[in-house]
């Protein structure tokens, strides 16, 4: 057990190290280590996997990935500063590189596009994005010692971070019903939409930001309702390609199951807390532009 290995008191630990984590909090942006995986290069799925130069599975080192890594674990899990006797020994950081030539960038720099992609307004050089797609855990002392970057003008747009990493990983498991009678067909529909109509494809990905579901089961969908959320009021045209969209695939999801109930076209100002809890994110993520 990791716990077996720990000091048994806040004065066991290496000296200042507690102390110096009471800076860092949870979006900073700190020197890279090098970055690493498992994996097995007969079934490689990544190229530096391919190129790791090895013939089983094993560890592979990507330590030309990125120079920054950020953050990601909770600020309170860092500093422990409310525990008699701290147990978390790692923290969990990700990559962190210059993304200046994505077609996107303009997406993102609105907090759209990829959702695992999130832009730090604030690092200067070039167009720096944290890529939520690999973590990996780092030992506080290592940590303790290295000089932070600040990657956000404020604290409530640092805590864009976590907002990032509760949605990507709140998302949760829908059955093959609603996927193949819902989520595949919108999917499908938008991304011809990407290809016949650019512009409203575009004024779909700019003022919607999420599409979220209300089911009677996740896993045995029988009835569904459907939430397009924008920040601010949803236009006319977009909220209109959405529900005649959801007239067409009514009848075929019936016939798969799924009574399909009005669609809802909503701001977050209008949606309760309870809504949101009651409902999952539909992820939209594959819809952006690469």
């Amino acid at each position: 057990m990791i716990g077996a290995g720990l000091p048994a008191d806040r004065e066991g630990w290496p000296p200042g190290v507690l102390e110096r984590l009471k800076s860092f909090v949870q979006g900073d942006v700190i020197p890279a280590p090098p970055l690493f995986y498992w994996a097995d290069p007969s079934v490689a799925v990544w190229q530096p996997t391919a190129a790791a130069g090895i013939d089983e599975p094993d560890v592979v080192v990507v330590d030309e990935l990125a120079d920054l890594t950020i953050i990601t674990s909770q600020t309170c899990d860092i500093g422990e500063e409310d525990a008699a006797t701290p147990v978390k020994p790692f923290v969990q950081v990700a990559p962190v590189y210059d993304a200046s030539g994505r077609a996107d960038r303009n997406l993102l720099e609105k907090r759209k596009g990829p959702a695992y992609l999130l832009h730090l307004p604030e690092l200067a050089g070039g167009f720096f994005v944290a890529d939520f797609r690999l973590e990996m855990p780092v030992e506080k002392g290592w940590l303790s010692e290295q000089p932070i970057s600040k990657a956000f003008a404020s604290e409530d747009a640092q805590e864009e971070v976590g907002r990032r990493l509760r949605r990507l990983r709140e998302r949760p498991a829908f059955s093959r019903r609603f996927m193949e009678n819902i989520a595949a067909p919108l999917a499908d529909a938008i991304r011809a939409l990407r290809k016949t109509d650019r512009d409203q494809f575009n004024r779909i990905v700019r003022n919607v930001d999420q599409i979220r579901v209300r089911v009677d089961s996740r896993l045995n969908t029988t009835t569904a309702e459907l939430f397009v959320v924008g920040g601010t009021r949803v236009p006319g045209d977009v909220a209109e390609w959405f529900r005649d969209w959801w007239d067409e695939v009514n009848q075929s999801a019936l016939a798969g199951g799924i009574a399909l109930q009005a669609l809802r076209v909503v701001t977050w100002d209008d949606m309760t807390a309870r809504e949101y809890d009651a409902t999952g994110e539909v992820n939209l993520t594959r819809w952006s532009p690469d």
